[in-house]
């Protein structure tokens, strides 16, 4: 967004992720990074941050990661990280869960859990599940579970990061329109630009 790259980090204490310290913005510069310029406070303190995403002029987190408690989904000012809208809990997936995009409509699109393929559709006033819901069609190698970790929104499609080797691009309803292969990676998010 406006040439910066929004991204969070976890602790980890003793092998369990702890809170994040912030939102830390960096230059975009042409993928080629930069030192951070700022770090954005985290909206909830003794939480990970494990998704962000920006819709409307705002930017969404996703917090709860490494806390046995729910969801929530704040709206923050992308500037100064001051909470605008939020603190909505989310009623449903597990607190790892690490898939979340803004719907058209505004409402929230989470998977169930970590590396879930299954992604629902919470209303962004209540925090509670809808009646929608997607599971991404995706192959994985023999003898294990397809992941998926990410997702956002152009308005029309949805782009799911899918077993940390690929990209889905599948209709507002899951129906898939394309697949395409990239390198292996961990990266568990995926971003429109």
């Amino acid at each position: 967004m406006g040439g910066v790259i929004f991204y969070t980090e976890l602790s980890s204490p003793s092998s369990n992720f702890g809170p994040s310290d912030g939102i830390h913005v960096a230059p975009f510069n042409n993928g080629a990074g930069g030192h951070d310029l700022r770090v954005l406070p985290n909206p909830a303190p003794t939480r990970g941050i494990q998704d962000l995403t920006y819709a409307g002029g705002a930017l969404y987190a996703l917090t709860g990661y490494g806390t046995s408690g729910p969801l929530q989904v704040w709206k923050l000012d992308p500037t100064t990280g001051a909470p605008i809208g939020g603190g909505i809990t989310i009623t449903g997936p597990s607190p790892d869960a690490d898939g979340f995009a803004i719907l058209p409509d505004g409402n929230f699109l989470i998977n169930d859990g970590d590396g879930s393929c299954t992604y629902a559709e919470y209303n962004s006033a209540t925090g509670e599940a809808g009646n929608s819901f997607t599971v991404v069609p995706t192959t994985a190698p023999p003898s294990t579970s397809p992941i998926c970790t990410g997702v956002e929104t152009d308005g029309s499609s949805l782009y799911f990061q899918t077993n940390f080797n690929s990209f889905t691009k599948t209709d507002l309803t899951g129906n898939v329109i394309s697949t395409t292969p990239v390198a292996s990676n961990e990266v568990e998010d995926v971003a429109l630009g």
